[in-house]
């Protein structure tokens, strides 16, 4: 039984982990639109790309 119960965990984990590399790219993308978004309103001009 502790075999399966093992299974389950790291079956459920993987999702867990999914979502919290999601929230973390979501979390990192606000931080760099917010410095972004700073920096044009200090005048500072995007480099082209």
């Amino acid at each position: 039984m502790r075999t399966l119960r093992g299974w389950v965990r790291r079956f459920g984990g993987l999702f867990n982990k999914r979502r919290k590399d999601r929230e973390l790219a979501e979390e990192l993308e606000s931080h760099l639109q917010m410095h972004i978004e700073d920096n044009l309103r200090s005048g500072r001009i995007r480099a082209a790309s």
